[in-house]
């Protein structure tokens, strides 16, 4: 699913032109949501830090239904990451699932391992979009305006 991290014609993951891209859209996007997604230690086979391998342990959306347009959806994934000690927290504002397979809950599904992700950002819209591909050819996309993330111990 992912356009820019690739594999070579050996079966290695490349993340040459990912890091490139982001590199192109750095001044044009929120250095915070810059700064996490260019970390390579966000993408490292083994790591401490490193999404692969994680499992998608919850997720909830919610509804901010005081704004004007009763449009203002939030979306938060915790993943247990590789190393089983840490718990990666993503929170993405201004949200929506441009895709969600159903897959994703289903029992024999839930612990897919993460392969990789990738950040892109409209420049037309002014949203990103997080590509998320797990093993079993699940892709999981959301589509946002603002980013946080914080870590929590998984114990």
């Amino acid at each position: 699913m992912t356009k820019l991290i690739y594999q070579n014609d050996l079966g290695i993951t490349k993340f040459d032109r990912y890091f490139r891209y982001l590199d192109d859209i750095r001044d044009e996007i929120n250095p915070y949501i810059y700064n996490f997604f260019s970390d390579e230690k966000k993408y490292q086979l083994r790591g401490k830090e490193t999404l692969h391998d994680s499992w998608l342990q919850d997720f909830k959306i919610s509804r901010d239904l005081k704004t004007e347009e009763n449009m203002n959806s939030s979306i938060e994934l915790s993943f247990l990451l590789a190393n089983w000690e840490s718990v990666l927290i993503l929170n993405y504002y201004d949200a929506f699932f441009e895709k969600i397979p159903f897959e994703i809950f289903n029992n024999q599904y839930s612990q897919n391992d993460l392969l990789v992700h990738e950040l892109k950002w409209n420049q037309q819209t002014k949203r990103y979009q997080h590509i998320i591909c797990f093993d079993n050819d699940i892709d999981l996309i959301i589509n946002f305006a603002n980013f946080k993330y914080s870590y929590a111990n998984a114990k």
